[in-house]
């Protein structure tokens, strides 16, 4: 009969102390008369562990007892055996001291001394253990008014230059500024906003943001002359560069395994913010005119300010810098809302650092370095193509005939100084913002499935080949058309990289990748206008080829990407960086 060691069934009793212990009954065939053991440990901080033999080979009473450590607050109530005996015991080990003990938690009997130390769990297991519940579900809601915000702000430049050119009498080139101020201000504002969440928390940051878009918002609508919108929407611009560190909190409370899935769900509350200031603009604009929009446009914040006291900060931000006890009440607090247990365990924290966040650390290695690079043209050239569909839009439309098999100078034929928005064009204007949605229906359904390179690069080209089709002169329904596709796949594209970039760094500067390649996107939306809002009047042929073109380009960009995300588990470290990138390198 092959040796073995049979366990019995764990029991919870009570020493002489009053403490609850555990203790199991061990029978081991390798022993003369199926010797039995006992085995007992304490679950509380002062740890103790004993292994006691009941009967000694020749059948007369024997004691055998294995001391643990005792009252180590360091323990954290994991068993921890230290033995004189070699021989280790598991369920169908021959006695002989090749098998760790097994069943037990937190420590093994061995011959060399204290076993390993106290399980740990990261707040990536933590948060992938508590799941998606309704903590996300509550914070889903907080994001997407942000979200909305955000894309309200920026779609009012489509519908504020046109209407400024004729209220003011502007210039071609007054009105592009209008808009290259506002993502300006968003080229410094991101990265440095980016910093001080890394530095000081994201939530500190979002509040701060939250409440000074909003004021200066306001102020805009008071504004007497075009250098006071310049001053106010560039504020404004700084503003918005912060709103996006709501994707890296949000994100960073999200399951693994649904991180792409919700990170996309939430960007439809992008279009929705772009569709509602358009509706604002249908309604508003011809009645009240446009300081009214522009207040309207904001008021969505107000709810998120009311709101702020409900997020928490990030936990894997207070990890990154060693605090476990505010980590671990932030990931208490999502248990309690959603009604799971955390992980049994410590929660391993880094070691907190003076120095975190900083531009060096995106140029660190080779392969985050190569990423870094590719990743800055490839939200300069998504950043470009889909704001200059936008201006592109009210343009054409505004035109009525714009195409670009007829060259057209600026102050002849259709091209008139000055071209309101009617009715018609705020109505094509909303069926092409809600293009945005099938767009990112499909994104949604393919991220997790080929990928977040595949998928951009899939709507990518869908994108050049249907701003390439305007090329051809046609009615305003097939126009309609084809900026309906255009703007749905670029606008799906552009989400893929906005879930793809905070999964691909590590959360010590995870804020100030975010913010600093958005703020490079934004240089690309800083120069679409002088494309979409001047080019456009002289050579309509050389400004959609240079849209259709970087669409292209940027898939060769994309393919070359080192890491495929998909699946893939949020880095908490510069010291997890390389082993990320080593087994996630796909194309």
């Amino acid at each position: 009969m092959e040796p073995f060691v049979e366990y019995g069934q764990l029991q919870d009793n009570t020493d002489f102390t009053g403490a609850n212990y555990h203790s199991m009954n061990v029978r081991n065939s390798n022993k003369p008369d199926n010797k039995q053991e006992t085995h007992s440990y304490h679950g509380d901080g002062g740890t103790r562990a004993s292994h006691q033999s009941s009967e000694s080979a020749n059948g007369t009473p024997a004691n055998e007892t294995i001391n643990g450590v005792q009252n180590d607050p360091q323990n954290n109530g994991q068993l921890d055996f230290s033995t004189n005996n070699s021989r280790q015991l598991d369920k169908g080990d021959s006695g002989d001291g090749d098998k760790p003990m097994n069943g037990l938690e937190g420590g093994q009997a061995t011959a060399e001394g204290p076993g390993p130390g106290p399980v740990e769990f990261t707040v990536e297991e933590a948060i992938d253990q508590l799941g998606f519940g309704r903590f996300q579900i509550q914070f889903t809601l907080i994001d997407s008014v942000l979200h909305m915000t955000e894309s309200g702000e920026l779609m009012l430049l489509s519908i504020l230059g046109p209407e400024l050119v004729c209220t003011w009498q502007l210039e071609h080139w007054q009105k592009a500024i209008i808009s290259t101020v506002v993502f300006f201000g968003y080229l410094l504002g991101a990265p440095l906003l980016g910093k001080f969440a890394d530095k000081f928390g994201r939530r500190k940051i979002l509040n701060i943001v939250g409440v000074c878009l909003f004021y200066y918002g306001v102020l805009t609508t008071f504004s007497p002359t075009l250098i006071w919108i310049i001053i106010l929407r560039g504020i404004v611009g700084a503003c918005i560069g912060g709103v996006g560190q709501v994707n890296v909190l949000y994100s960073e409370f999200l399951p693994s395994k649904v991180r792409g899935f919700w990170l996309t769900v939430v960007s439809f509350f992008w279009v929705i913010g772009a569709v509602y200031v358009t509706a604002v603009g249908l309604f508003v604009m011809p009645t009240l005119g446009w300081r009214y929009v522009v207040f309207i446009t904001g008021l969505p914040l107000l709810i998120y300010i009311a709101c702020t006291y409900i997020l928490p900060e990030s936990a894997h931000y207070y990890a990154a810098c060693g605090k476990r006890e505010e980590a671990m009440a932030t990931l208490k607090k999502v248990s309690e809302v959603n009604k799971k247990p955390l992980p049994e365990g410590t929660l391993k924290v880094g070691v907190q650092e003076d120095q975190r966040g900083t531009f060096r650390d995106l140029f660190q290695d080779k392969t985050t370095s190569f990423t870094t690079v590719l990743l800055v043209f490839i939200w300069f050239s998504m950043q470009f193509v889909y704001y200059g569909v936008i201006l592109l839009s009210s343009e054409l439309f505004a035109k009525g005939n714009v195409c670009a098999g007829k060259e057209q100078n600026s102050t002849g034929g259709c091209l008139e100084s000055c071209d309101s928005l009617t009715r018609a064009d705020y109505a094509s204007m909303i069926w092409t913002t809600l293009a945005e949605f099938p767009g990112m229906f499909v994104s949604l359904i393919i991220i997790d499935i080929i990928g977040r390179k595949k998928t951009m690069v899939v709507q990518s080209i869908i994108t050049g080949i249907f701003i390439f089709m305007l090329f051809m002169c046609t009615t305003r329904l097939w126009l309609t058309v084809y900026l309906f596709v255009a703007r749905g796949m670029i606008s799906g594209a552009l989400q893929t990289v906005h879930v793809y970039t905070p999964e691909v760094y590590p959360t010590h500067m995870r804020g100030l990748a975010y913010g600093t390649l958005k703020s490079m996107g934004k240089t690309g939306s800083m120069v679409t206008p002088f494309f979409a809002q001047m080019l456009l009047h002289t050579s309509p042929k050389l400004t959609l080829s240079v849209y259709a073109g970087l669409c292209f380009v940027s898939c060769i960009f994309i393919m070359l990407l080192p890491i495929e995300t998909k699946g893939r588990k949020l880095l908490s470290s510069v010291k997890t960086v390389d082993a990320g990138i080593s087994g996630n390198i796909q194309t």
